[in-house]
């Protein structure tokens, strides 16, 4: 299993209400105001500390349309679903990660952007979560 710190659906460039994100997605979401001023929604996908694509890959699946619909219709400009990893320094030299296909095809489809997150973690921090 891959651990991680968190997953998370960031959606920016906001032109319409709360209700109509959450309606469109099909689940709540938290709403924030950017740096500048901007309206942004996340949705946090983090269940535990290790990634299950199965369960990320079908909740891509539920509101794909809904995505893809509001970004076509201008009520969002950007969805991006957010990988934060951990980077244990100064133990790995070198990190990376696969992200099954499927789970790709179906953002690619849906205008969802992936992106991947490295944060440097102290080797403490790996032996406390450990415990």
């Amino acid at each position: 299993m891959i651990e991680t710190i968190g997953i998370v659906l960031r959606i920016h460039g906001i032109a319409t209400s709360q209700a109509i994100i959450e309606s469109n997605l099909g689940c709540p979401v938290q709403w924030g105001t950017m740096r500048d001023g901007s309206q942004s929604a996340l949705v946090n996908l983090t269940d535990d500390k290790y990634i299950n694509w199965d369960i990320l890959t079908q909740f891509v699946r539920e509101i794909s349309g809904g995505i893809a619909e509001m970004i076509d219709n201008g009520a969002v400009g950007i969805a991006k679903l957010d990988i934060g990893m951990p980077f244990y320094f100064p133990r790995n030299y070198a990190s990376s990660i696969t992200i099954p296909a499927e789970l790709c095809e179906l953002a690619g489809k849906s205008r969802i952007a992936i992106e991947v997150t490295y944060y440097a973690t102290s080797e403490d921090e790996e032996m406390s979560s450990e415990t």
